[in-house]
């Protein structure tokens, strides 16, 4: 499957880009890994202090479509998951063919790896195994952007959103999704197309 890189950073993240390069001291991060249960308890911390993020829209008017971004902060210790679709025209029901996802993280240390396979997860089991990602890595001050993408058609992109969890194994990182992210995923879902059954 055939990899698109696709570098685009909210504010928060190169906010966080930004403080990592001037306040580095050079600890070492706690592990990425995160179990289900850890998942389920970390959203509960989420629904009371953030508000579902909002999905900006924009009209591509030169290839006449319809551009839809949703960025979740903080699935993991300075990483940022972020997805994207296309829709046909402007104001038209015609849902999107696919969803780009993407990973960005920023820190001290690398985590994403070039060629690792990406394993997207629903409610701890494997769902969908993307191979051989490429990974666009920059660094300033001694702090690294990664970010790695991968396409999943829409159906797939709708299975991931009704799950109870969801998540991603990218090598040895790996993160959780729960809770308000999945609802944003899933109102995600709706404005490209499609409504979810947990959103019926």
């Amino acid at each position: 499957m055939a990899v698109h890189l696709h570098v685009f950073l909210t504010a928060a993240m190169l906010s966080l880009a930004t403080t990592a390069a001037l306040s580095q001291k050079g600890g070492s991060a706690a592990s990425d890994t995160r179990n289900v249960a850890v998942a389920e308890s970390a959203s509960v911390s989420v629904r009371r202090s953030r508000p579902i993020p909002k999905i900006n829209v924009s009209y591509d008017r030169k290839f006449d479509r319809t551009i839809f971004r949703v960025s979740l902060p903080s699935v993991a210790p300075g990483t940022e998951l972020s997805v994207k679709a296309k829709q046909p025209g402007r104001g038209t029901v015609i849902p999107a063919d696919s969803v780009e996802l993407f990973i960005t993280h920023v820190g001290s240390t690398r985590k994403l790896r070039k060629g690792e396979d990406l394993n997207l997860l629903i409610d701890g089991k494997a769902f969908v195994i993307i191979e051989n990602l490429d990974v666009s890595t920059s660094k300033a001050g001694g702090v690294y952007v990664e970010q790695a993408s991968a396409e999943v058609s829409l159906a797939d992109f709708v299975t991931i959103a009704n799950a109870t969890t969801a998540g991603a194994k990218f090598g040895k990182f790996s993160f959780w999704l729960a809770g308000e992210q999945l609802d944003a995923l899933r109102a995600f879902a709706i404005r490209v197309g499609v409504v979810p059954a947990r959103s019926r």
